[in-house]
Parts: C-alpha cells; sequence; structure tokens
C-alpha cells in the first residue's frame, strides 16, 4: 500500500445502526497497521490477525461484516481462510490482496477470484482505493 492514501471524511457504513466491522489479515506488521488506520479514519471498527490461523480463531469469537486477507502468509495462508469462511460462514465477504509470489500476482488473486473471493487487490494500492473496495462490498445487496 502506498503511502499516499488521501482520506476524505466518509461516512461509516453501518448495517442495522452498527459499524461495520473488519478483520484485516496480513503477516506484515506494516500493512496492517496502515490499513487499520485507513479503515478506523473511515469510522470502521477493525480487528487485525497476523495469518490464517489466528483469523479462524477470533472469527470464532466476534461477528465481523467483512475479512481482508493476504494471499501469502508462513503458516496458514489466505488460500486456506478463504476455503474455511466459504465452508463455515459463506455469507462473509472476502477481499483477498496480493503482491506477487512465485506464480505472480495475477494468477494468485484470480485463483482467489475463482475460489470465492468477492473482490482483489493487487498491492500495493492506496487508501483511496482500499476504501472503495470495502465500500462496494459492504453495500447492502452486494
Amino acid at each position: 500500500m502506498s503511502d499516499a492514501t488521501p482520506i476524505g471524511n466518509p461516512k461509516p457504513l453501518q448495517q442495522g445502526g452498527v459499524t461495520c466491522s473488519v478483520l484485516i489479515v496480513d503477516d506484515d506488521p506494516a500493512i496492517r497497521s496502515i490499513m487499520s488506520m485507513v479503515l478506523k479514519s473511515a469510522g470502521y471498527e477493525v480487528v487485525c490477525a497476523v495469518d490464517g490461523q489466528e483469523a479462524l480463531k477470533i472469527l470464532g469469537d466476534g461477528n465481523f461484516d467483512l475479512v481482508i486477507t493476504d494471499m501469502l502468509m508462513p503458516g496458514s495462508d489466505g488460500l486456506e481462510l478463504l476455503f474455511a469462511i466459504k465452508k463455515n460462514r459463506p455469507a462473509l465477504r472476502v477481499l483477498v490482496m496480493s503482491g506477487g509470489g512465485m506464480i505472480g500476482v495475477g494468477d494468485y488473486l484470480k485463483v482467489a477470484k475463482k475460489l470465492g473471493a468477492h473482490e482483489v487487490l493487487e498491492k500495493p494500492f492506496t487508501g483511496e482505493t482500499l476504501l472503495a473496495a470495502v465500500a462496494k462490498l459492504l453495500e447492502p445487496g452486494a
């Protein structure tokens, strides 16, 4: 994610009068921190996890409107997390992001989309791009 994060004062999305909650899953603490800051500044409730395994524990304890996960992480990766969400909580919206890897970023994101990700983002992206993708996924009827 680039440092150029143009952040206006968007109205936080709410469902039933409650602010939407987002789980960010990424092994890079800098990425988690920046994304969390961008989403919190827009009014979202944010919780972070370092990998898919921690994310599944957090998902078991809480109710989230959206999961944003990196594709490549040590331990349990984004693909495993996506499979588990699709199996156990199929209505939960999932945004997968990736900066690449051995087969190329585009291929990872195509696979994620085919396996049920609702949206994908290629790293690096701006705060504005992130907020637009999150807002789109959390719109009623999305």
